[in-house]
């Protein structure tokens, strides 16, 4: 076989005889395509003579086509936080030295299936005493890693994890988490794909509880 741009030619398959086969093989690479491509398929032409090279017959043709269908893999993430372990935002409001929770949802939004997924957040110095109750995760200082070996298509994979802001802690606490996956094709792992989400904390003074009219003048009252 020879090549020549997209064309593949080979020649002198045979002779055969009735019943008898005869293969060729050849490789491409798939590029990407925009708009995406779902399915590629291609037409093989295949040219013979009948009889035998002393007494040659008519000459004889077919086609035979295969198709690949292309799978798109995909990956998202959402984060969100929370400041009572039920109601998750993108953005919250807190206080210094308050508990927060936060939730991180990952989706295979592609067509393929993922595996050996890995989620990473480095939370800031701004929180303390970082903690998870998922069991695919773990926590090192103010790093939380999380992982699972495979994710079908359509399916999330949501963990939890929280943290205490610092009493002195102040202003805007942002930070992300990044996940990577590998695709997998009938088993094949593919190049990794990632996603980054992040959420944000806007963080006020620490409340610190003052007495009203009436109060003083009790206290005064006790103190007199």
């Amino acid at each position: 076989c020879g090549v020549a741009g997209q064309t593949v030619s080979c020649s002198n398959i045979g002779p055969l005889d009735p019943s008898q086969s005869a293969s060729v093989v050849y490789r491409a690479v798939v590029t990407a395509t925009n708009p995406p491509t779902v399915s590629l398929t291609n037409v093989a032409d295949c040219v013979g003579t009948s009889g035998t090279a002393q007494n040659p017959g008519d000459q004889i043709n077919t086609q035979c086509d295969a198709t690949v269908n292309l799978l798109d893999p995909c990956i998202v993430c959402a984060k969100e936080v929370s400041v009572d372990g039920v109601n998750f935002y993108a953005s919250v409001d807190a206080t210094a030295g308050q508990h927060v929770w936060y939730r991180v949802t990952v989706n295979n939004c592609g067509t393929t299936p993922l595996t050996d997924l890995l989620l990473i957040d480095n939370l800031p110095p701004d929180l303390v005493n970082v903690t998870t109750g998922s069991a695919e995760c773990g926590v090192v200082g103010n790093t939380v890693t999380c992982s699972i070996p495979a994710l079908a298509t359509g399916l999330d994979w949501v963990v939890t994890y929280e943290a205490d802001i610092d009493a002195i802690a102040g202003g805007t606490i942002l930070n992300t988490a990044t996940v990577t996956a590998t695709p997998a094709i009938s088993g094949i792992p593919g190049d990794d794909i990632g996603t980054q989400c992040s959420a944000q904390i806007n963080v006020g003074p620490l409340e610190i509880p003052t007495l009203s009219e009436w109060g003083l003048l009790l206290l005064c009252s006790l103190l007199a």
